[in-house]
């Protein structure tokens, strides 16, 4: 049986934070659909995106690996339990200070909850490496979460320095070329090379199949993080031909790595594919065009801030749906298990006790994927056609979905305080 990390209230607590935070956001656009057309650099713009990501999806992400690395790595996390409840702790004061200061204006605010963010972020790479070190598994799943934690790392400092630049210049280049080389550090650097890990863990372990073409996975990997280094001066400087090419390592790294994922999907035991599956798959293919829109606006306009439309598409694109499918539609695998541990995994063999997958709702999840994925398209629409109107509808039709997805969490956590007997 799995160890839960502290208990299983450390990673708990994690997703609990980023669900509240991500309920709140799609409750928040959907009360100002105007933002999804606002210029980025607007205040209010920039605390959303933080909101959603560091709050929302990163939140969620550090729940998951806490749980997920023992397990694929083989050895306990090296770190005592203190110092993660330091760092959930950190985390959810930095991350509410980080939004609330971006969205009144105010940097130096941002940057201390940057800083509160960053010093969590540090436990975490520490871990991350430490946790390695003790580890004999070298091969690219287990790579992985070693490189996602440096990047993660690199990601919070440098949008520290970022937010201190806006007092004072720090580096004298366009905000916007700076933001585009913080949000791809962030964006490839930790949740596109966690994908590249996790999806073979985590796939095989819930659809009952074997990990597959492992050469594909290690060249994806190898891709990807060519293709960033590349990527971040070219950005940075606006280099149109280092773009181009780390733009091609970045496409032909997500084509291996969906080669593997497709081989490994294949040779599932359990055909049917649950909702939280499906989603996975779903965002999939949305990173594989997210892959394509990126690979075009390069190819026409390197700086994307010279054309907002086509750089709202991306992002839409590539967080709000395939990021927020994958990630979610895991965790639609990945909560029942963690609470049905620890609600019923001392009972096991005591009693009779659920199966881990009655403790979600297949109606709630449904309904959140397909919500979800409606209003984002929508959303997306109206961000091609800057229409007002649908912005609206595209924002309520995802809120709802959000709510979906908050309710079935909540039904899951019950568990927690009223376990049942079958």
């Amino acid at each position: 049986m799995v160890a839960l990390t502290g208990g299983g209230w450390i990673p708990i607590g994690f997703v609990f934070w980023g669900l509240l935070a991500g309920t709140a956001s799609s409750i928040w656009v959907a009360a100002s659909p105007d933002l999804l057309i606002s210029p980025a650099l607007l205040p209010r713009v920039v605390a959303l995106v933080h909101a959603w990501l560091p709050g929302f999806l990163l939140s969620i992400c550090f729940g998951a690996v806490y749980q997920l690395m023992p397990v694929v790595l083989g050895t306990d996390l090296a770190v005592r339990s203190g110092w993660l409840w330091g760092h959930l702790s950190i985390h959810v004061i930095g991350s509410l200070t980080l939004v609330a200061g971006f969205a009144h204006g105010d940097y130096p605010l941002a940057a201390i909850g940057g800083i509160l963010v960053s010093l969590g972020v540090m436990i975490f790479m520490i871990t991350c490496e430490t946790t390695f070190s003790r580890s004999n598994r070298r091969d690219a799943v287990a790579w992985t979460f070693l490189l996602a934690g440096y990047w993660l790392f690199a990601t919070v400092v440098f949008g520290t320095l970022l937010a201190l630049n806006r007092q004072w210049t720090l580096f004298p280049l366009p905000a916007t070329q700076l933001l585009s080389v913080h949000a791809h550090m962030g964006l490839i650097g930790f949740f596109l090379t966690l994908l590249q890990g996790s999806t073979f863990q985590l796939v095989p372990m819930f659809t009952m199949g074997q990990l597959q073409k492992p050469d594909s996975i290690r060249t994806g990997l190898m891709l990807s993080q060519t293709g960033l280094v590349l990527l971040i001066p070219a950005m940075a400087w606006n280099w149109k031909p280092l773009l181009l090419t780390g733009g091609l390592l970045l496409v032909l790294a997500i084509a291996f790595s969906g080669h593997a994922f497709l081989a490994t999907l294949g040779s599932r035991k359990r055909r049917r594919l649950e909702p939280g599956i499906k989603s996975f798959v779903w965002g999939m293919l949305a990173l594989a065009a997210t892959a394509i829109i990126g690979g075009y606006a390069v190819r026409t306009q390197p700086d994307l801030a010279n054309d907002p439309i086509i750089a709202r598409v991306y992002f839409a694109m590539g967080v709000a749906l395939a990021l927020s499918l994958a990630i979610l539609g895991m965790l639609c695998k990945i909560l029942p298990f963690l609470v049905w541990m620890k609600a019923y995994g001392g009972r096991i063999g005591k009693q009779k006790v659920p199966l881990a997958t009655e403790l979600s709702s297949r109606q709630l999840e449904w309904s959140w994927m397909l919500l979800h994925t409606i209003g984002i398209m929508v959303c997306i629409f109206a961000i091609a056609s800057s229409f007002q109107v649908l912005a609206t509808v595209g924002t309520i039709i995802f809120a709802v979905g959000s709510l979906c997805y908050f309710a079935n969490a909540i039904q899951i956590a019950l568990h927690l305080i009223h376990p049942r007997t079958p």
